[in-house]
Order: C-alpha cells, then structure tokens, then sequence
C-alpha cells in the first residue's frame, strides 16, 4: 500500500513522517531542516496546492480542511465537506482545481471542486466503461493534460482530459491498458514530458501470478509500452515494489527488501510486436536491468521527487519508525 505524503514536494515546505509523527520541513540546498511537529496523522491524504498551503483529507473521506503553513506554525484557513459518498483514493491540485479520484466504494468515483467559486462537479466516466466496481486510484498532470488511472476491475483504462477544461473535463479519450496477469491493481502513476509509468500488482491462484509490476507507456501516442516484473523463480517469491518516481529517462524504485533502485529507459524497449512468450499481456523485460544500491537501508515505502537532482526517500527503520532522507 502506498501512503500519500505530501506527493507534490514544494519548493518551500514537505509535509514528512518521522518517527511516528508528521512534520513540517524545508530543503536547504542538500539538507532537509524539520521546522516543527504537526498534529496530522500519518494515515490521512495531504497536498501542497501552492508553496505555503496545504491540505488535508481525513481517514473517512468526509472533510477538507485548508492550512497556511509558514516557518514556525500550520494555521487552519477554512474547512469544507466532502460529497456523501465520495471515498477518496486520489487527489491533485491544478488550476484553482482540486481534483479528487474516489475508490471503488464511492458513489461516482470522480470530482472537481473549484476554489474561486466552490462549487463540486462530478465527473461521470464515459458510458462505456462505467459500470459497479470502477475507481480512479491515481491522477497525473502535465502542462496541458489531465490523466486518470482506471483500476480495480479489468480492462483497466486511462481517462486523458484537456486541462484547459477545467473544470468541467468533458469528453475525455479513453485508453485502454493490457494487463500484466490476473487481478491486477494499479497503485500509482508518475509522469513526465515523455513518460507515463504505472506501478501495479498481481495475485492469482498458482504461485507465479504473484507479483509487482512496472510498466511505461509513451504519451506520444500509449500504444507501445513495456513491463518489468518482479517475480522471481521460486515458488511464491517476489520482490515488494513500495513506490516509483521518474527523472528525465530514468525511473526509481522503492523497494522494501533492497532499497533504492533505478533503470534506465532506452528508445530499443519500445517495440511495435509483442513477445512470443506474453500473448494478450504487456511486453515484460528482465527485472536484471534494475540496478540497487543506491541507497543501502531497505523497507523504503514512499519517493518524493524535489527536482532533476533530488529525491527525498522515506523508510521505516527496524523498530517499524519512519526516516526520511534526501538524496
């Protein structure tokens, strides 16, 4: 399960686990400095919507509450109720618009709710692939393209808006994703100018169906990709992928049994023929082409990205307390 911490890194302040508590911290340079412990569980949904605002969601989906963060203090600003029936699993911050992605429990799974006049809109997913059990789990978004990740029940889909709709995001193209095996559900997406990574995973009722997977689509047109999996040969043996983060042409892992790892993403992966060996499935390349050691504590759980040049990891220490560490 991957926790939101502040998935959007600031340039002045990171809401960030240490211990068993969130803080307030700011990056100087190479150095993360903690300003201060707040009083927000580690449990809840956060984001920086501008460098010194912050929310946050609680644990049962019912409120919003709003925050100015400054050097020494988090003042609560104002408080707003969410829809009934909304039980959120995803959210960004774009445009004055603050997009949430509801779980597969929730009414419609969908919503906009717009600052400057606050007012909800929900987004019905297209007929087609609206139907009991459809989630948004993750939201990515670049300069002009709003993008919803489809999970939980096959096939799985990738809903493209135009970002200068917001915040009505009508008619969105819908893509659709081959799986990676049996049951697979998808916990989250990074995304570039280039890129769009998802990290997902599988169960099923024979011993080789368990597994975390990686898969990368060009945006340019998602019609090729690959997968890497982290199975391995032993029955019921696999690595635990925790969390992705993408730079330029490189994509980081977390991964809880051997700590940071990175490949590299080369123009020979994108082929326009599948493997022999995959059928219906993604092309899959060999786990061998990630590279760890990057980082030598394990149980990694969570990657921020703050620029080209850094990534703040969180980790969990062997009394079960979090770390943080920029590197």
């Amino acid at each position: 399960m991957i926790i939101n911490f502040s998935a959007i890194a600031q340039k002045d302040y990171y809401l960030l686990p240490e211990n068993q508590g969130n803080y307030i911290y700011q990056r100087d340079k190479n150095k993360l400095i903690q300003l201060y412990k707040t009083d927000l569980p580690i449990s809840n949904l956060y984001e920086f919507y501008e460098s010194d605002k912050l929310l946050s969601i609680n644990s049962d989906s019912t409120e919003i509450w709003f925050y100015d963060v400054s050097s020494d203090s988090l003042r609560i600003n104002f408080q707003i109720n969410i829809p009934n029936g909304l039980k959120i699993k995803s959210l960004k911050f774009a445009d004055d618009c603050l997009l949430l992605g509801g779980d597969w429990n929730s009414i419609s799974p969908f919503y906009v709710y717009h600052l400057k006049t606050n007012i909800w809109t929900d987004l019905k997913l297209p007929l087609e692939i609206m139907f009991p059990g459809k989630a948004i789990d993750d939201i990515v978004i670049t300069e002009n393209k709003i993008i919803a990740v489809d999970n939980i029940v096959m096939p799985k889909y990738l809903l493209e808006y135009k970002r200068a709709d917001l915040p009505s995001l009508d008619s969105p193209k819908i893509i659709e994703l081959e799986p990676n095996g049996t049951y697979e559900s998808i916990e989250k997406a990074v995304i570039n100018e280039k890129y769009i990574v998802l990290l997902s995973g599988t169960t099923g009722g024979y011993s080789r169906a368990n597994s975390e997977h990686i898969t990368i689509l060009r945006l340019s047109d998602y019609a090729d990709g690959f997968s890497i999996s982290s199975r391995k040969l032993k029955k019921w043996a696999y690595l635990n992928w925790t969390d992705i983060e993408i730079v330029r042409n490189k994509v980081y892992v977390g991964c809880y049994e051997k700590g940071l790892g990175r490949f590299r993403i080369w123009p020979s992966y994108f082929w326009n023929t599948l493997s022999l060996y995959n059928g219906c499935k993604n092309r899959n390349l060999g786990k061998w082409r990630i590279r760890y050691g990057l980082f030598s504590p394990k149980s990694i759980i969570d990657l921020i990205k703050c620029n080209d040049n850094k990534l703040i990891l969180i980790y969990k220490d062997k009394n079960n307390n979090y770390k943080t560490r920029l590197r």
